[in-house]
């Protein structure tokens, strides 16, 4: 699949979010899970979910998977149950859209970090995947839209 990657100016918003690691087998299993407790807490707390899931990788070993599982919210809160409140970076970033299953995303990166290699960005900027499409909601993995963001301002 080609990748036209786009520069879009990302903004601010508050994020409810909580950072777990997980193996590469068990990545799928253990982000669905810590979602959709993120989602329960801050609901429970009277906090609204005002937009696509979201999720920061800190660090993606062949191992270990280390990241934060986040929804934006519409205001900030106090942190409970390892659920804080954070926020989107602000700024430029280089974004690719990746239609079909999660399976196929490793493509999308490679596409999106030999951009950012050949345009000089920095390598250890903010990245994140914004999940656009509910798997609950539309079962054909094929038409699952996620969204894949590097800062490069």
């Amino acid at each position: 699949m080609d990748y036209e990657v786009q520069i879009e100016h990302v903004a601010a918003r508050p994020l409810a979010s909580s950072r777990v690691q997980a193996s590469r087998e068990q990545l799928g299993p253990v982000m669905g899970r810590e979602m959709q407790r993120v989602f329960e807490l801050v609901c429970g707390m009277g906090v609204a979910c005002v937009g696509a899931p979201v999720v920061f990788y800190h660090r993606f070993d062949e191992d270990i998977v280390e990241m934060d599982v986040a929804v934006p919210v519409n205001r900030v809160f106090d942190e409970v149950e390892g659920v804080r409140s954070t926020s989107l970076p602000e700024g430029e970033a280089a974004v690719i859209t990746h239609v079909g299953p999660y399976e196929g995303i490793g493509a999308a990166w490679e596409a999106l970090t030999a951009w950012v290699q050949r345009h000089g960005s920095a390598p250890d900027a903010p990245c994140w995947e914004e999940y656009l499409t509910d798997p609950a909601a539309e079962p054909d993995p094929a038409k699952w839209v996620t969204r894949l963001y590097w800062m490069i301002t």
